[in-house]
This record gives structure tokens, sequence and C-alpha cells, in this order.
């Protein structure tokens, strides 16, 4: 069983500094630019968790070809998360291909599943926390094997996500010392989000939602 926290714990991300994750998995190294600067909370959860280790040896237990490949549950079951919730960092970046965002079981729901998008998915730009983009290995997340756990039919195993490897690097002149404005307050003023078209074109169009542990049996995370 996956250790449970009641919130992301230290060392708070450092001001100025640029991280970098590695996610290492079955198709190969996949290496993100984190964006503190547009969600810092889900940044500082995401570091943290990765440090833990608690993503070591989960899978990506939904991948959607052309929409988004999910990860981040320990469980591999969709409904599992890291004991604690973050809130929405909603911001106008654009979730374009390879970009990072935080799923959600609703508004400020948000824990330790992830997403990367595989093809640009502008329905939801400015309603789920975008936090990162992939800068190499693109092809390696585009390789992972697809999964809908909510087919009907028999499932492959997921593909394994082996480990996430944080790479710190202070900004100049930075003081390693002083926590970074990341760690801001949770109920810091929010990014105005865009407003999300009303009407969305293609069967791929679902709401990102990470189901919490406290969930009820049967609910899942899913785009």
């Amino acid at each position: 069983m996956a250790k449970r926290y009641e919130a992301p714990g230290e060392p708070a991300l450092l001001e100025g500094a640029t991280y970098h994750a590695l996610l290492r998995t079955a198709r190969g190294e996949i290496t993100v630019r984190l964006r503190p600067d547009l969600a810092p909370q889900a940044v500082h959860s995401f570091v943290f968790l990765a440090r833990e280790g608690f993503y070591d040896g989960s899978t990506f237990h939904r991948v959607l070809p052309g929409f988004i490949a999910q990860g981040g549950d320990p469980t591999g079951g969709g409904a599992g998360g890291p004991g604690y919730r973050i809130p929405d960092e909603l911001s106008e970046a654009p979730f374009e291909v390879g970009a990072l965002g935080m799923a959600n079981a609703g508004p400020d729901m948000g824990a330790s599943q992830f997403f990367i998008v595989l093809a640009p998915a502008p329905h939801l730009n400015g309603r789920f926390t975008l936090f990162g983009v992939v800068e190499q290995g693109m092809e390696a997340a585009l390789a992972l094997t697809p999964r809908d756990p909510a087919s009907r039919e028999p499932l492959p195993a997921g593909d394994a996500l082996e480990s996430v490897t944080i790479v710190e690097q202070p900004g100049a002149g930075a003081d390693s010392d002083r926590p970074a404005a990341a760690a801001a307050p949770k109920d810091a003023p929010k990014a105005a989000p865009k407003a999300a078209p009303k009407a969305i074109a293609g069967a791929a169009v679902e709401a990102i939602a990470e189901a919490p542990s406290e969930a009820a049996p049967g609910s899942a995370s899913r785009p």
C-alpha cells in the first residue's frame, strides 16, 4: 500500500530555481519542464511525491490515443491518491501536445494523478491546472499502450512508470535558503480562467477527474 500524507511536505521550492522531472517509463524516458510560475502548489506537490518515491513502480493506467496518457495512481485503478488534495491553479496556458496537467475529482480536488496531452485539447484550457510541458521524449508518451478503464473489454497491463527523478537548478543569485513564492497559501487569488467552450465536438470530450482515495467505490480519475 502506498504511503499517505496529510499535505505536501518540505522542502519548499526554491525561488528562481528551474525544475525538470525525468519520467522513466517502459517506453523510454520523458523529460518534463515543470512550471511553478503557473502552478506553484501543483509543482510543489509533484516534486514532493516524486522525491518520496510515490510514483515509482506505478503505471499509466489510462491512455487514450489522440487525447491523454494518465498516471500517478499507485493503486493502478484510477481512484488512488496520496491522502490530501490541492486547489486548482487555473491559467490561460494552452493544453497543447506535451502539456502536463493535474487530474482532479472536481474543483480544488487535485492530488497525485497527472496527464500528458497527446493531441491539442483546447476544451481543457482554463478548466484544469497545467503545471509542466514535455521537452524531450514525446515519442515515448505517444508509444504508451492504449488502455481505457471504462472499456468493458479485457485490458492490457498499463505501461510502468519506473521512476520519477527531479532535477533542481537554482537560479543565478538565488538564495538557496529562501523558499519560492511558490508555496502560496491555499486561499491565494487564482488567475482568471479562460472561458470553456459551450459546445465541444468529438467523442474524446470528457471531464478530467481524479477520484480521491475517499471516493465511492467505482469512481475513477478520468480526463
